[in-house]
């Protein structure tokens, strides 16, 4: 078996929407698109936290501290931080 096929029955489907959410044209970020949704989504399930409720709880981390989107790029981090007035 190589990859996705050793997982846990129940990570399985968590890889596979992942990856089939990543987008298959253009560039593709794979941190921002695989790497790091993966481990947040697993938890999710695991602590049974809804979609909606998981991404506000993301979007609140975000705002609080950019600094812990591993995914922002420099640009990104320093527009969220300016308009904290940080």
């Amino acid at each position: 078996m190589r990859g996705n096929q050793k997982r846990s029955p129940r990570s399985r489907p968590i890889i596979d929407d992942t990856i089939a959410a990543a987008p298959n044209q253009g560039a593709v970020r794979p941190m921002e698109s695989i790497a790091v949704p993966i481990p947040v989504l697993g938890d999710r399930r695991i602590l049974g936290v809804d979609e909606e409720a998981g991404s506000a709880i993301s979007a609140m981390v975000e705002d609080v501290n950019p600094r812990l989107n591993p995914c922002g790029t420099e640009e990104e981090t320093a527009r969220l931080l300016a308009a904290q007035g940080a």
